[in-house]
């Protein structure tokens, strides 16, 4: 935001959309072996997509209703998976040319922490308070470290890396943590 990449009018629209949705998802209740499958696949499918942009691109008009549709069933997916949709929402943005990257990759920053707040929020009421207490405990030192490292990767890749070293750094590791769940819902294949 500080680097002017945030449009308010152009966002607020897609995150009024996309909170409520993912509020909604939090609130549904899921097996494991299914919660692990959406995740998965839905990750997978974000690694193909990161993969299948082009270097260069030119940003398009895309219609309004086409960019809510997206927004909200992206939010809905990130409420079921438990996190915040924008490793969802980027690709998708990218292959419609929504915006230059720059834009993309710090709209995805809102979007993660608008949506993981409201589906958390659901994730909440489904389970209670208390259910989220021993997880706190147990990785609350990891939050300053994902907060310090998101961060240092959001400077280091904003300056320092190029748009395609940095999409195909995020396309591996996405794509590694993607096969990795599914091997763990459903095991060889």
């Amino acid at each position: 935001m500080r680097a002017g990449l945030v449009s308010w009018p152009q966002v607020l629209p897609l995150l009024m959309v996309s909170a409520p949705l993912a509020f909604a998802g939090g609130l549904v209740p899921l097996k494991q072996v299914m919660f692990l499958t959406i995740l998965g696949g839905a990750l997978l499918a974000s690694a193909i997509a990161l993969f299948l942009q082009a270097d260069k691109m030119t940003p398009r008009a895309v219609p309004k209703p086409l960019l809510l549709a997206l927004s909200g069933g992206v939010g809905l997916l990130a409420g079921l998976s438990g996190i915040g949709g924008g490793i969802f929402m980027a690709p998708v943005l990218h292959l419609i040319r929504w915006a230059e990257p720059r834009r993309i990759a710090a709209f995805a920053s809102l979007y993660i922490l608008i949506n993981s707040a409201a589906g958390l929020l659901g994730q909440i009421l489904k389970s209670g308070a208390h259910s989220l207490a021993e997880p706190a405990l147990q990785y609350g030192l990891l939050l300053g470290a994902v907060l310090v490292g998101g961060q240092c990767g959001s400077l280091f890749g904003m300056r320092y890396l190029s748009p395609r070293l940095l999409r195909v750094l995020t396309a591996s590791l996405v794509g590694y943590a993607a096969l990795r769940l599914l091997w763990q819902a459903h095991g060889p294949v």
